[in-house]
Order: structure tokens, then C-alpha cells, then sequence
């Protein structure tokens, strides 16, 4: 990498003799620092300290531009112990504006724990009239020790991620895959796919996982339903695209972009991407169900590391008659298009799939899913795209998410999601009176009616859990879908017997982790009358990786809603959720217990009267409504390769909890019927409806 891509002077601190040049020291006596060295050989720079609440860090200031964009990265190892989610080790920056430091700074990346050395990642974009920046590197409110490896900066053109969220997909349910995947074979003679050996071992298992050197692998003896072919050369024994194409017709196949060139030939060329500036994307080029949870367009990251320190590789095949021959005469598609930072290298197909019966052939590289994870987390969304690739039924209601970077990106969202969605009335133009409500207050979707009680759905109660405020989109959109089959069965009758008000942002939007700058949680003041409200309904992140929907208080009715929300979570739940997390109880800024794993959906319900602390709880348990908060895993610094199943997440569980207020609501969003309870089986697409005052239950079939 050359000097002048990495902005950071001195970003091992290995210069300078008492202290690092072009670094200023922030600590005082409350920590030490200390340049580490093992085997003779200089590893970084450690920080350490044993008292509490201790904030201490290295800064460097840096010349910039406004309103450009700038992506910042160190390499840490941290042991501390911390109760706060911001402690540990951290990378900020800090804008100076005319000249004028900014008070507060901005936090991109933290981790409390880590087993190995962890990229923390994050980008930025400068606020109008920035000169400069000041970088800091070091810890917060933790006990414990750091030692940072190296430190860098660059500036991007722009952020190529992207999402789409109003956009409505097909359900999940309604693109089944050709093939039920149970048994696999990795054929790899190329150690670097190990890891990838080990992901699928866990997803799939290990006795229905086998790995098989590619150079003594056979045709006839591949008793699977699925191979993968991740190294560059092609396997043994596949020397045309006719046999490729007649092992595909037997098995799913999946094989890197260079094996298969190579077995296709005739003028057929890919190009090797290596940046080390802008990170380098996917592109949804194609919807069906190995995009499932994405929209059209949506552009994730999806690259591996290069030769060179901090840069990124990608593959994609060239243009030119080889390519376009492929795709009209053999009936290959593009699922994936390149995003680099160029034009002539962006936009060109990367993953290739041919539809066959029996089987199916998928072009794809496997190099991201086997890629080091940093804080981030890229690996989760390529692994997530390799399962969907496989069959494997992951979300029902979840969406990938990139988010806004600005409250009025989000607000000029917000007045387009309405027009798009006529029966949503969008009420006030500020955060403070932002109201999304289903219908106005005598109608429900288009119908006019009689005034019902209304339950109240707040989320962005940080302003950072964008999970919770999209995951909540994501459910409403979904709500009220009127294409049919695709229709919700049950929203006539929830939104006939309450009326659905959503308050989506209750404090200001932080993108990129403000700190120290939090505005007190926007009170909607007013007194309700008895029974004007029925429930308030709070999401946010949970800092731990569990999934908790607290109560205000014990009664009979919570006995049930509590019980159910168990018993619906373990059959309604999308899908098992299978990416790289900690266990349980851990914070989920520890990266230290990380592991890949199925998160097997069991969500904590318990009272608990701390967390409804407002005037506006007060004044509704006054009012006899009941107060109820969802708490999701996870944080805002990895969430976009996150937000698939973390937003299904949030969308199923309000599900789930609205539906109590109303009896039950038990929607099958998965492409198998379930049983459940003594009901019949409830087939995909439809609903079982119970009323809370006993009536019989309803069986609610979908449209079509």
C-alpha cells in the first residue's frame, strides 16, 4: 500500500523516541502506555489500566475535506473488563469545525474482548465546514488492556452500500428453493477454504458435511446433494461445460468464477479488483431465492483481503461475446453485478446461475465467507448468501439494511413511504410530532369504522437501534400488502379491533454512534383517557445476545402473552438464524466468544418496571394500558451484515406480541406447514386468529 492512501502519520507508533510522533497521549496518570514487542519483534502500542471509568486514548489530527466521506480502521487486541456498551476498546473521530473542535466525538467501532487481532471499521462523513479531523484510538470505562497494531485512513469517493426499503419483495415463502439441500461435499485442496469447511459443518452438520480433496475426487462417487467447488482450478475430472452442466443436473453445484472459466473456455475471461480505498460491493441484480431478504438493487459488501495491507479483492467476468454467448445461448442469469469504484468495473456480473431440474449450477467466489471477520462482521452476509444459494430458508419479514446517514435522509423516507402505501397517514413534519399511523382514527385499511383503542409502537428510542425502526417498517409494509396470494391475512381483523400508531424516532438519528450527545428521549406529553390506549410497544437493542420482551407488571394476561411468546417464537420464528455471534449472556461488543452458531429463537419475558421510566408510560399505565419493550441483539456498528436476520427478528416478534393484545395471531410465514397446539396444520400463507374474549378460533386461509 502506498504512504499516500494511508492518511495516518506513524500507524504502528514505531517512530519517535520517548513518545510516537504525530501522536498526542490522553490519559494522564489513569493509564499507561507501553510500545510491546514478542520474539524481537514489534507488535504495537499497549494500553492498560485498573481504574474504573477510565477514558484514555492517542489522538491525530488530520487535514480533510467537508462533506466528503472517509474510511477509518484499526487493528486491536483488547482484554477489559466494562458493564457500559461503549467500553473497551474504541476508534473515534472528532470534526473540527472553524478551527473549533467538535465537543463531542464520534464513535465507529468498539470491542470489549477480542481472542485474536480485530479490525475495527468504520466510515464517516464530514460535517460541512471541516478542515480537519482528530482521530483517537484507546479505551473507555473498562478495566483491562489494549494494544493497537496499526491505525488507518483514507478518504472514498462514497459509500457504495445501499438498500432499498421500501421496496416489497416477494415473501420468502413464495420462492421456494429447487432443491432440498441435507448433504454436502466441499471439494478443496486449498487450505485458506477451511474455515469455510467448518461454517458449513456447523449449519449443516458434521455427519452431513463432508470435505474431499479436490484432486482425488470422483463424479460417480458424490452421494450429495450439493457440491462446492470454492478453489481456483477446476476439479478432476470436469473438462467441458457439458459435464459440469450433467453434474448439475444431478446435485446442486456450486463453483468459484476461475474454475469454471477455466472448464467453459472459448474466449470466457475474469478480472481481478484489488482496491485499497473504497470497499468493494455486490449488487442485487436478480430477485429470486437465492436473494431472499434482499431487494433489487440492494448493494452489500462482498470482497476478501488483498495481498496489499487494508485492500480488498473481488472477481467478475469480463465483458465481451464470451460472456454474452454464456448467458443467451446457455440460459445463465447475473444474480450478482460488481460495484467498484469505477465505472468500467462496476456493473458486470460476478455470480452466475443456470436454473436445471434436479439440480441447479452456481457461479460464485467463496473467498468472503472464509474472510476474517472485523467489526463489521462482512463474513455473516456472504455466508448468508451462500445459504440461501443452498436452500436453506432463513427470513420471512427481514430485509437487508444499510442505514440512512442522515434524520433528514430518514424523514425524506418516511414522506415517500406514505404515498407508496396509501393506507399509512403520515402526521406532523418534525422528529418531535412524527406519527405513523394505519388508516386515520375511524378507519382501518380503507374501511371506515368505529374508533378503536389505539396501541402505540415506538422505536428509535436511542436513536442508534436501527433494527428496531426498520424491522418495524419492514412489518408494517407487510401488513398491509394487498397483491394477491401475498396479502396478510389477519390485518382486517388487527387493525378492526385497535388502531396502529407508530412513532418512529424518539430520539435523534445516530448513524454513526455520537457519543456523549444523545438528546433526552423526546416526551409525547398528554394525558390518554381509560382505555383510549391499550398497549405502548418499545423496541430497541438489547445489549447482551439475548432476545427480551419485558413487561410492567404480573397479571394473569401476562402468564398467557408470556407462555405464547415462547411457544410462537420456537414455530413462527422464519427461520434458525445461523451466523457468527456470542453466546447468550455475553455483551455484544465482546468479540472474544464469537462463534459461527444457529440461534435457535427463545426469546426472556419478564417484568421489569425500570425500563418504562417516562411521563408518557406513567400517564399511559395511569390510562390502563399495559407496557411492553422488546429488547433485539445486537448494535448499529454491524448491523448492515446483520440486518437480514435481526430485522426478521424485530418484525416477527412485534408479530407475535400485537397478536396477543388481540387473543392470538399465528401467521406460517415459512414454505412447510406447521403444527401447532391442537389446530390443524397451518399451511404457508395462513393464519390462525383466536379473539381474546374465547370465541372459537378462526382459521384464516390466504387469498388465491
Amino acid at each position: 500500500m502506498s504512504d499516500d492512501v494511508n492518511r495516518i502519520r506513524n500507524p504502528k507508533f514505531q517512530k519517535g523516541k520517548r513518545a510516537p510522533q504525530s501522536w498526542e497521549w490522553h490519559g494522564g496518570d489513569n493509564a499507561t502506555w507501553q510500545r510491546q514487542s514478542s520474539d524481537d519483534s514489534y507488535t504495537g502500542m499497549s494500553i492498560q489500566t485498573d481504574r474504573k471509568n477510565t477514558v484514555a486514548f492517542f489522538s491525530q489530527k488530520m487535514r480533510c475535506k467537508a462533506e466528503h466521506w472517509y474510511r477509518f480502521e484499526t487493528d486491536v487486541s483488547a482484554s477489559f473488563v466494562g458493564s457500559d456498551r461503549h467500553s473497551g476498546a474504541n476508534l473515534w473521530v472528532r470534526p473540527v469545525i472553524d478551527d473549533q473542535p467538535a465537543d463531542d466525538h464520534v464513535r465507529l467501532a468498539g470491542t470489549l474482548c477480542t481472542s485474536d487481532v480485530l479490525t475495527l471499521r468504520g466510515s464517516f462523513k464530514t460535517p460541512p465546514g471541516t478542515r480537519a479531523i482528530i482521530i483517537e484510538v484507546g479505551l473507555s470505562d473498562a478495566t483491562g488492556r489494549m494494544t493497537i497494531h496499526d491505525v488507518f485512513a483514507t478518504e472514498l469517493i462514497e459509500p457504495d452500500q445501499a438498500c432499498h426499503p421500501m421496496a416489497l419483495p416477494p415473501p420468502s415463502r413464495t420462492l421456494p428453493a429447487p432443491r432440498k439441500i441435507k448433504r454436502l461435499a466441499i471439494c478443496s485442496d486449498d487450505d485458506s477454504f477451511a474455515p469455510l469447511s467448518s461454517i458449513l459443518s456447523k449449519r449443516f452438520g458434521p455427519k452431513f458435511t463432508t470435505t474431499t480433496d479436490r484432486k482425488n475426487w470422483r463424479a460417480e462417487e458424490s452421494n450429495v446433494d450439493a457440491l462446492i467447488f470454492p478453489d481456483e482450478k477446476p476439479p478432476t475430472g470436469i473438462r467441458s461445460l457439458k459435464s459440469l452442466l450433467d453434474l448439475a443436473s444431478r446435485q446442486a453445484v456450486v463453483i468459484s468464477t476461475s474454475a469454471f472459466t477455466a472448464i467453459v473456455g472459448d474466449g470466457l475471461k475474469v478480472r481481478t479488483i484489488e482496491q485499497d480505498d473504497d470497499p468493494l460491493c455486490a449488487k442485487i441484480a436478480w430477485g429470486d431465492y437465492m436473494t431472499r431478504g434482499f431487494a433489487l438493487h440492494d448493494v452489500f459488501p462482498f470482497a476478501h483481503r488483498g495481498e496489499q495491507p487494508r485492500s480488498q479483492v473481488q472477481r467478475h467476468f469480463r465483458k465481451g461475446p464470451a460472456l454474452t454467448k454464456l448467458l443467451r445461448q446457455h440460459g445463465f442469469v447475473a444474480v450478482l453485478e460488481s460495484m467498484t469504484d469505477s465505472e468500467s468495473t462496476s456493473d458486470v456480473p460476478m455470480c452466475l446461475y443456470k436454473s436445471i431440474p434436479g439440480g441447479g449450477l452456481t457461479v460464485i467466489d467463496m473467498e468472503p465467507m472464509a474472510e476474517s471477520p472485523t467489526s463489521a462482521d462482512e463474513p455473516n452476509i456472504a455466508v448468508y448468501l451462500l445459504l440461501n444459494i443452498l436452500g436453506v430458508e432463513q427470513t420471512g419479514l427481514g430485509q437487508y439494511v444499510s442505514p440512512l446517514e442522515s434524520e433528514q435522509e430518514w424523514h425524506e423516507l418516511l414522506r415517500d413511504f406514505t404515498p407508496r402505501y396509501y393506507v399509512f397517514k403520515h402526521h406532523g413534519k418534525t422528529r418531535e410530532n412524527t406519527v405513523i399511523q394505519v388508516g386515520e382514527d375511524d378507519e382501518t385499511i380503507g374501511l371506515p369504522m368505529m374508533r378503536r383503542q389505539a396501541i402505540l409502537i415506538r422505536t428509535g428510542i436511542r436513536g442508534d437501534d436501527f433494527a428496531g425502526i426498520y424491522g418495524t417498517m419492514f412489518f408494517l409494509k407487510h401488513l398491509v400488502r394487498l397483491d394477491p396470494p401475498n396479502e396478510t391475512p389477519y390485518a382486517h381483523a388487527l387493525t378492526g379491533k385497535f388502531r396502529l400508531v407508530w412513532i418512529p424516532l424518539c430520539n435523534p438519528w445516530q448513524p454513526s454512534g455520537w457519543q456523549e450527545s444523545l438528546a433526552d428521549e423526546q416526551v409525547f406529553e398528554g394525558d390518554f383517557d381509560p382505555g383510549e390506549l391499550s398497549t405502548i410497544i418499545d423496541i430497541t437493542d438489547s445489549d447482551t445476545q439475548r432476545l427480551r420482551v419485558l413487561y410492567d407488571h404480573r397479571d394473569d394476561d401476562f402468564d398467557r402473552q408470556a407462555d405464547m411468546i415462547r411457544g410462537l417464537a420456537g414455530k413462527f420464528s422464519s427461520g434458525r438464524f445461523f451466523c457468527r455471534q456470542g453466546s447468550d449472556d455475553t455483551p455484544v461488543t465482546r468479540h472474544d466468544d464469537r462463534n459461527w452458531r444457529t440461534l435457535a429463537v427463545k426469546p426472556d419475558v419478564m417484568v421489569d418496571t425500570n425500563v418504562f421510566d417516562t411521563p408518557l408510560h406513567a400517564s399511559a399505565r395511569s390510562a390502563g394500558a399495559r407496557l411492553i419493550r422488546i429488547e433485539i441483539p445486537g448494535s448499529n456498528q454491524d448491523l448492515a451484515c446483520n440486518s437480514i436476520w435481526r430485522t426478521d427478528m424485530v418484525a416477527t416478534t412485534l408479530e407475535h406480541v400485537l397478536g396477543l393484545q388481540y387473543g392470538l395471531i399465528a401467521m406460517n410465514r415459512r414454505g412447510k406447514p406447521i403444527a401447532f397446539g391442537d389446530h390443524p396444520p397451518i399451511k404457508p400463507g395462513q393464519c390462525v386468529i383466536v379473539e381474546k374474549n374465547g370465541t372459537s378460533p378462526k382459521r384464516s386461509m390466504k387469498a388465491g
